[in-house]
């Protein structure tokens, strides 16, 4: 710390060290609420490709207006951080996301472990619920109001999370919060059945999508005697009817992949990018882990841009550029969630 006098009183000045902030808010859904100090409450509204580049980190005000910063959140290199979680919160190291593993480091003695939920107000970021609080070894299941400021990042996240499902007996979803009791048959894992057609039976390997009681869903299917690769069906199987129904192999897994990756390609090189017009609806999103969310089409910025695709999306009517732009139409079911197109 640097410590100069002036008129007889104390001015401390600190060397700023350069943050991240490209890395912090990368993955995070477009439409989180920000502060600068060059005019107040902004929107995160994109990334540049390059992280290196001038304008990295964009954001758009309340009069749709566009700023731009580096990865650094500085408007030049040589001067100062501009961009901030909050107005009253201004330290990115507190800038939690849903699920992160935090540590209490207040002012007592106390010792705790929680998983952040929420901010309790996105405008200043001062307070935030914390669910599954540890301490002296045991787990408190209900939701609790906490100061940002007395929490840090967990250096542990994974002992906490073992801990918190073997106390609750189920898996954490980190995405829902939720304790998740281990079913019977899990969504996404592939299952071993037979299945009679004009030919005679035929062993398929297909993908579980959806259970209810005494039933479940297959999605993209196998037929392993045809060799043939099936995604336009669903087929609904009643686990009382096919006693045989087993989880499929490693070898058998990896026949399932081979064959879905061919499928996966030829459709690929199928698609074409359509032409959209203004006011079209549609559906985009960032990264595979991103929702899709409905949208009005406005332009195309070309291929050039990472995040080509400027709409207004429905849910906050502010315009934004997307990475991936798709016909509403044909598509609804997948709106709001994160499935593959």
């Amino acid at each position: 710390m640097k410590v100069r006098i002036t008129n007889n009183k104390n001015i401390q000045t600190m060397e700023q060290k350069d943050i991240d902030i490209y890395e912090i808010l990368k993955g995070e859904e477009y439409g989180t609420e920000l502060y600068t100090p060059k005019c107040g409450r902004v929107w995160h509204s994109g990334m540049a490709n390059d992280k290196d580049s001038a304008k990295a980190i964009w954001t758009e005000d309340e009069a749709g207006r566009e700023h731009f910063f580096d990865k650094n959140g500085k408007i030049y290199k040589e001067g100062e951080i501009l961009l901030f979680p909050s107005k009253e919160m201004r330290d990115w190291s507190k800038f939690f996301k849903k699920g992160d593993v935090l540590e209490y480091k207040g002012e007592n003695n106390c010792k705790g472990t929680c998983i952040f939920e929420s901010y309790e107000d996105e405008m200043t970021k001062l307070d935030f619920t914390g669910l599954y609080i540890l301490q002296k070894g045991k787990i408190r299941n209900n939701p609790t109001s906490f100061r940002t400021s007395d929490w840090v990042k967990s250096d542990d996240p994974a002992g906490y999370i073992k801990t918190v499902e073997e106390q609750l007996g189920g898996k954490l979803n980190l995405e829902t919060l939720e304790i998740e009791k281990k079913p019977a048959f899990e969504i996404g894992k592939l299952y071993v059945f037979d299945e009679e057609d004009e030919d005679g039976k035929v062993t398929v390997i297909g993908k579980l999508i959806g259970k209810e009681e005494g039933e479940l869903t297959i999605g993209n299917q196998y037929e392993i005697e045809n060799e043939n690769f099936v995604t336009n069906e669903t087929f609904f199987l009643n686990i009382s009817l096919h006693k045989e129904l087993r989880e499929a192999t490693e070898g058998e897994i990896e026949l399932f992949n081979k064959h879905c990756a061919i499928w996966e390609k030829k459709e690929k090189e199928a698609m074409e990018q359509p032409d959209f017009k203004p006011f079209d609806k549609v559906l985009v999103r960032n990264g595979g882990k991103c929702k899709w969310l409905p949208a009005f089409f406005v332009r195309d910025r070309g291929e050039d841009f990472a995040w080509r695709y400027k709409v207004l999306p429905i849910h906050n009517g502010r315009t934004s550029d997307f990475a991936s732009c798709i016909p509403y139409e044909g598509n609804e079911n997948i709106a709001f969630t994160s499935d593959p197109f």
